[in-house]
């Protein structure tokens, strides 16, 4: 089960907190200046976001590249390379499973805003929008043909579709859905003037008043919308085209993970920007769950409690399944990571066979998985073995998601066989966990020969090359029957066999 709450860490993954909106290639993320709103990931674990009048792209190394935009604040009409294509100023984006990537580009000479596709090959195509703005969207035409006007978020639906936000009058943003052959379609919000009394609610989503900033779609079908009407709030359309108010709050982006997990982010202008919060919002309780902000507006916390920290402006969500939520933080002109607390990858309670007087190594056994890099986790011994000598306190900084403390075994105490245990604590300054181990110690010998009742431990080598060979553990009964049960170190094949 997915821990979230305040044990929760942050970290930031791009930006330097200098604004910046120029393509840069070939450097770390964290070194570039830049000016995010939307984030998207790919299936392989590469985050995509807007920045100027960009799209740019971390890798899983956390190297930067342009991927569309030629810094040009107009909307081109017409496909080409990504890079060397004006795509307007970069708003919402997504991608879908084929890698195909999806943007919003809002026009800042004719208003007229656009939805681009950019494929595999790094070509650019509009999909929707006429290059005009200033009217109000016909239903059921094709989407190229559309007007759309200050157009913001953009997601991808159950079944493929496009769903977008639209600009409609100067003060409502409606919603949109571009299905798999290119048709505009309304789903939610009134082509009528904003009333703002009543809004709607428990009506058909397409009479409702609405003034859109993103939106998200969960894996039933249903639609929620950030809606700035009254405050801010969180709507649902369900899938019979009925819209209701899930919760009030001054809601600026929100996410839904694969799994169903809502996030939302909450802002309000001003001078300093105020409630500067992100939040999980739960199901079942009806209520939500603060996981990044402390409120005030500012720059802080990177590599400790991510409810402690200080943001400006958030938005920009995407929940990943893994638990990661990424957040522009806008004024702070940087992109941060929201981590999942540290966890042992192997859980809580293991259970390993050992051979009497022989030291185990436990790096891996006692392995984390943490993806806030820059953290420091302290592992220390919290239960000591009885029958043995523990080595498991260390200290080591995150560079990866899954980190391994250094120098730690346990060497039973010698002549001792039977059961002895130990517990191990990783921590961090947001959050711990605890890991159980359950050790049966068997005697040793050094022969594979078995006579008598019970287990006997035989350490082998079997060699694959003069320079590579393998340890087992192996666990023999008196009737030969034997089977591995611990493996040290790595098979090496080196193309010529075994002996």
């Amino acid at each position: 089960m997915r821990t979230i709450g305040a044990a929760q860490s942050i970290t930031t993954v791009a930006g330097t907190g200098t604004y910046g909106i120029s393509g840069v290639n070939g450097i770390a993320a964290t070194s570039a200046n830049i000016s995010p709103y939307y984030t998207a990931m790919d299936k392989a674990g590469n985050l995509y976001f807007t920045s100027g009048s960009y799209v740019m792209k971390i890798d899983t190394q956390g190297m930067l590249t342009t991927v569309a935009g030629n810094g040009s604040n107009v909307c081109s009409s017409v496909a080409g390379p990504a890079t060397a294509t004006g795509i307007g100023a970069a708003r919402g984006i997504t991608v879908d499973t084929n890698g195909n990537i999806y943007v919003v580009g809002l026009d800042g000479a004719a208003h007229g805003d656009k939805v681009y596709k950019i494929n595999a090959a790094g070509i650019v195509t509009p999909i929707a929008g006429n290059g005009l703005g200033g009217a109000i969207v016909t239903s059921g035409t094709s989407a190229l043909s559309a007007h759309l006007e200050t157009s913001w978020g953009i997601c991808l639906g159950k079944d493929k579709s496009l769903f977008i936000i639209c600009g409609e009058y100067s003060s409502h943003q409606d919603v949109f859905k571009i299905d798999s052959s290119g048709i505009i379609i309304r789903i939610a919000g009134s082509p009528s003037p904003y009333t703002l009394t009543p809004l709607g609610d428990g009506g058909p989503a397409t009479v409702a008043d609405l003034d859109a900033i993103d939106l998200a779609t969960d894996t039933a079908g249903n639609v929620y919308i950030a809606d700035l009407s009254s405050g801010g709030r969180i709507r649902v359309v369900d899938t019979s085209g009925i819209i209701q108010t899930l919760l009030v709050d001054t809601v600026s982006n929100i996410s839904i993970d694969k799994t169903g997990y809502l996030y939302y982010s909450t802002a309000k202008s001003g001078s300093p920007w105020r409630y500067n919060h992100v939040y999980h919002y739960n199901f079942t309780t009806s209520g939500k769950q603060l996981i990044a902000g402390s409120g005030p507006a500012g720059f802080s916390g990177d590599g400790c409690a991510a409810t402690s920290a200080l943001l400006t402006w958030p938005g920009g969500l995407y929940a990943s399944s893994s638990g990661d939520v990424y957040v522009c933080d806008h004024n702070n002109f940087r992109v941060r990571k929201i981590c999942p607390p540290a966890r042992f990858i192997n859980g809580p309670r293991q259970s390993i066979t050992v051979c009497s007087s022989t030291a185990d190594t436990l790096n891996n056994l006692l392995a984390i998985r943490n993806d806030c890099n820059g953290q420091v986790e302290t592992w220390t011994v919290i239960s000591p073995p009885v029958h043995g000598t523990l080595a498991a306190s260390c200290t080591d900084t995150v560079r990866r998601s899954v980190t391994l403390p250094s120098g730690c075994y346990y060497i039973p105490t010698s002549g001792y066989s039977g059961i002895d245990s130990f517990v191990v604590r990783v921590s961090d300054c947001a959050s711990s966990d605890t890991i159980k181990v359950y050790i049966t110690v068997v005697s040793s010998i050094s022969s594979v020969a078995i006579s008598g009742p019970g287990y006997a431990c035989v350490k082998r080598y079997f060699a694959f090359s003069s320079i590579a060979r393998r340890q087992l553990v192996i666990l023999c009964t008196i009737n030969s029957n034997c089977r591995v049960v611990k493996r040290i170190g790595e098979w090496h094949f080196p193309g010529n066999g075994y002996h």
